[in-house]
């Protein structure tokens, strides 16, 4: 199991990729999948100021990580879960921990959030 704990109640910062500067959605993915000794590559370019530049080097990593994930429909601990927008766009990322719960890292900071209160559309990904 990814230890996941003392991640929680880490600030916000945009690209944020460790514990003391603060994490954004995709470099708290980056620290949990860390620990369990599977490694995110980083988002070249990555400018969440644009939001189709920002969708589009997301979608980039999920291409890159194509042979080492495969999409299933219900959530388990460990997956990567995937939000999008009304226009298809990927706009956050977490890891499941269950069928109702993820955690995630977001302006409130790294947490844990039901999938229900997220309000979003969702897709996940299972490790090989």
């Amino acid at each position: 199991m990814i230890n996941f704990i003392d991640l929680l109640g880490v600030r916000f910062a945009t690209h944020g990729r460790s514990i003391s500067e603060g994490f954004d959605c995709y470099g708290y993915l980056m620290a949990l999948y860390k620990r369990h000794g599977r490694e995110l590559p980083e988002v070249d370019g990555y400018k969440r100021a644009d939001d189709d530049e920002f969708a589009e080097h997301y979608e980039e990593v999920l291409k890159s990580l194509r042979d080492k994930v495969e999409k299933v429909d219900v959530p388990q601990y460990s997956d990567i879960v995937v939000f999008s927008d009304d226009k298809g766009r990927m706009v956050h990322i977490g890891m499941a921990l269950n069928e109702r719960d993820f955690t995630h890292c977001d302006i409130k900071g790294s947490r844990v959030s039901r999938f229900r209160e997220y309000n979003k559309k969702y897709e996940v990904y299972r490790w090989l």
